[in-house]
């Protein structure tokens, strides 16, 4: 019978230390691709929102969202507001969307003004209402104000 005895390999801590090596550098370059995408991704933010802010433009339309830059009166609500048709009288009007901005003895109510966004001067929606001198609604006033 033939004794088998243990061979050493002398190679072995040279191919353990090269596998950890390689690990090691696989797990670097790992971190520097994440690294990567992830400047990328936010340089890509903020050119979309560069270039945002320049098609929009100073006074331009925010279509993701309208009243971006319109301050509104406290009560005030959209739906209210359609609701309005010539004809009403100011009572109902008071009940649907609450005070105006301006005096309520003056013959055309605001409820919208301008520069309510601090850090850009975008495109404001103006609605208000008009009175004849027995107080009943003769027009709505409803736009897009690029002033």
């Amino acid at each position: 019978m033939v004794e088998k005895t243990a061979v050493f390999d002398y190679r072995l801590p040279f191919k353990v230390k090269k596998e950890r090596q390689m690990t090691t550098i696989r797990q670097e370059n790992r971190v520097k691709t994440i690294g990567l995408i992830i400047i990328i991704f936010i340089v890509a933010v903020l050119l979309l929102m560069i270039g945002l802010l320049a098609y929009v433009g100073p006074e331009g339309y925010f279509f993701p969202y309208p009243a971006i830059d319109t301050q509104f009166t406290a009560g005030y609500s959209e739906e209210g507001f359609q609701q309005i048709r010539p004809g009403m009288t100011k009572q109902e009007v008071l009940n649907l969307i609450g005070p105006p901005i301006n005096s309520t003895t003056h013959p055309h109510w605001k409820y919208s003004d301008d520069n309510a966004f601090p850090f850009w001067d975008f495109a404001w929606l103006v609605r208000g209402v008009t009175f004849d001198d027995d107080g009943n609604v003769t027009d709505v006033t409803q736009f897009v104000a690029h002033d």
